[in-house]
């Protein structure tokens, strides 16, 4: 009689794996989260960009008294989202498709539980050790290997400053640099990010809300190079604290506190 009864059915003749063709409505996602919570491999597509607008579409279905509920459930049962943009090839013969991998490692469903889908971005960036890869990513995996012109990278990524310099840089391969960073909310961040330089990375961090405490360079250079972004005077150091812990204790977030301090500080590193 509906889809979903179909789907109820389904768990009735004992099956291993179910695919559901689309997720359109709330009682098609319920049936297919709790055909997951029973052990069934669930697949499905769902009509979004990205993996944080596809947690966040599932979740925000549901009548906001069953939220937090959903958000358990969800956080629990996924393995991984995976994101599909279909682009014109350069030499007009077809469509190649770019892709967004989200595993579901522990990050990923805390953010979840939490409410925080802003940040499931940062941890496909940094998730690469996971298999983890952002469109950007992919769109220049393909422009790298002559598949998709310069214009259709541009017209479909997501951080346009990033790209620009990726694709405007003359010759060389990336970097690789290990960061550590702390978020919004206090907590310390670490990852891996490919890069030209400690600037780049820095504004990779920046721009999602992260304020970078250490950068290491550990890939494709002969000698590993290090800066700290915490390297002061004491005298100065002493200023920054006292500055810094009157800004959090007028309620001014951690990240914020810091990026106000770092554009009065002369020294800034």
């Amino acid at each position: 009689k509906s889809f979903a009864n179909a789907l109820r059915a389904a768990l009735r003749q004992d099956p291993d794996v179910i695919l559901v063709g689309e997720m359109r409505d709330l009682e098609t996602i319920a049936v297919a989260l709790t055909a997951a919570e029973t052990g069934h491999l669930v697949l499905s597509t769902l009509h979004t960009f990205g993996a944080a607008k596809t947690v966040n579409r599932i979740i925000n279905i549901f009548p906001p008294y069953q939220q937090q509920q959903i958000k358990v459930q969800f956080s629990s049962v996924i393995q991984g989202i995976i994101s599909q943009q279909l682009l014109p090839r350069a030499d007009g013969k077809g469509r190649v498709a770019a892709f967004e991998v989200m595993i579901a490692t522990p990050a990923v469903r805390n953010l979840i539980r939490e409410e925080k889908y802003h940040h499931i971005d940062m941890v496909i960036q940094t998730g690469a050790q996971y298999s983890m890869q952002t469109f950007d990513s992919s769109l220049l995996n393909l422009y790298n290997k002559g598949l998709i012109e310069k214009e259709t990278v541009l017209s479909n990524c997501m951080n346009p400053d990033i790209i620009k310099k990726h694709l405007y840089w003359s010759g060389g391969d990336n970097l690789q640099y290990k960061f550590r960073a702390v978020s919004e909310d206090g907590n310390i961040v670490e990852g891996l990010y490919e890069a030209k330089s400690e600037a780049d990375v820095i504004t990779m961090l920046k721009s999602s809300h992260y304020m970078p405490i250490k950068i290491e360079q550990t890939y494709n250079s002969r000698i590993s190079k290090t800066i700290s972004l915490v390297k002061i005077k004491k005298k100065d150091l002493a200023v920054f604290c006292r500055q810094f812990f009157t800004m959090l204790n007028a309620g001014v977030s951690i990240v914020k506190s810091l990026d106000v301090l770092e554009k009065q500080c002369e020294n800034k590193l």
